[in-house]
């Protein structure tokens, strides 16, 4: 296989990979957009195929994994009825594909997406807020994303919260999953706590994984063995749907004992597509992601990025991702043109990393992938 990165700085950048199964190594993706700053370019998984959260919801419920009976509203007053059917405290979540929510701001009150509401009046309250209205995080468009659907269900006592997710560790050629007892909205900046444990999705979890887990996060026997259900059905669930993240957070403890997963994440392999027909049909792409989408049908994977973006810091991104994933293993082809072009096609090409080549010109970077696939493959 070989891969292409095209990289144009103008007003608005794309990047066009020019295989459905291409799939970039995790730390260059990481590396690259967050480089970019608040352009726009923060997706969740930019080659991945996503669902909203009450399609999660549905989906991870049909696999045995304990989440809240919920209820997806589309107008103030359905979401009034629904708060007066549960009749008890209930959490209203904004329905956006981004993540943060609970630290977002809608631009109509500036509240976040995800709010606990007491009566039926504090929902029609909230949900005419939050419906029709933009939420922005810190994984959305500078604008936000408008939201038309929002998720209730009754509102649940946290004794402690904890984070479950399993994904790919391409360095690792392998399987990983993390783990951490301090989940939450704060995940993000507690990443020290986060656990992680390499496993194999035929044989999944192992009675050393388990043990190891009881013994970091301190889980009794009885938690353990409830825990240990969760962990089999992630597993199950992962490998059923060709999924390339799970992602359940939080996984709260309640104060009953119970453990109840109120917020999950989940991604698919575009590869996949073929024998995933019923997920890709509940694939939800937000208004601006139209060109993606039809690229998508084509067999192409494409990402529009806000901004201009200089060259020089995209070159860095690159060396400094390929250097941390211990280089590329199949060529990869350059063409950088634009702002500071110059710069960063000398960074490459002294960085002194094998199968990576820099053309400035588009024609001749064509002719390098021809040249090259062969060596690939």
């Amino acid at each position: 296989m070989i891969q292409y990165l095209l990289v144009r700085p103008y007003p608005s950048l794309r990047i066009l990979f020019t295989s459905p199964s291409l799939q970039i190594p995790g730390m260059l993706q990481s590396f690259f957009l967050n480089r970019i700053g608040d352009s726009g370019a923060k997706r969740d998984n930019i080659l991945n195929a996503m669902m909203a959260g009450w399609s999660v919801t549905a989906r991870i419920k049909w696999f045995q994994l304990p989440v809240p009976n919920g209820f997806v509203v589309t107008s103030a007053a359905e979401a009034k009825n629904v708060v007066i059917d549960i009749n008890a405290p209930s959490v209203i979540k904004a329905q956006i594909l981004a993540g943060g929510r609970g630290k977002g701001t809608y631009d109509s009150d500036g509240k976040g997406g995800v709010r606990i509401v007491k009566t039926p009046g504090e929902a029609f309250e909230n949900a005419t807020k939050m419906l029709g209205h933009n939420l922005k995080t810190d994984q959305t468009p500078p604008p936000g994303l408008p939201v038309s659907k929002l998720y209730i269900y009754k509102a649940v006592t946290i004794s402690h919260e904890y984070y479950l997710a399993m994904t790919f560790d391409r360095k690792h050629s392998s399987p990983v999953l993390l783990i951490s007892d301090e989940g939450g909205i704060n995940i993000e900046s507690n990443i020290d706590s986060l656990h992680r444990l390499w496993f194999n999705l035929g044989t999944g979890m192992t009675d050393e994984i388990d043990a190891y887990i009881q013994a970091e996060l301190g889980f009794s026997d009885s938690e353990m063995g409830r825990v240990r259900h969760i962990l089999q059905q992630m597993v199950k669930l992962f490998r059923e749907t060709d999924a390339t993240l799970l992602e359940l957070n939080p996984l709260v403890r309640t104060e009953e004992g119970d453990f109840v997963c109120l917020d999950a994440k989940l991604h698919f392999d575009n590869s996949a597509r073929y024998r995933q027909a019923e997920i890709f049909g509940l694939e939800e792409r937000s208004p601006e992601e139209q060109e993606e989408f039809e690229a998508a049908q084509l067999g192409l994977s494409y990402v529009r990025l806000d901004g201009i973006v200089r060259c020089d810091m995209i070159a860095e991104s690159i060396v400094a991702a390929a250097k941390e994933i211990g280089g590329f293993k199949v060529p990869v082809v350059v063409r950088l043109q634009g702002t500071n072009s110059d710069k960063g096609l000398k960074l490459i090409e002294e960085s002194g990393l094998d199968n990576l080549f820099v053309e400035a010109d588009f024609e001749e970077a064509a002719r390098s992938i021809v040249r090259l696939t062969p060596k690939s493959g």
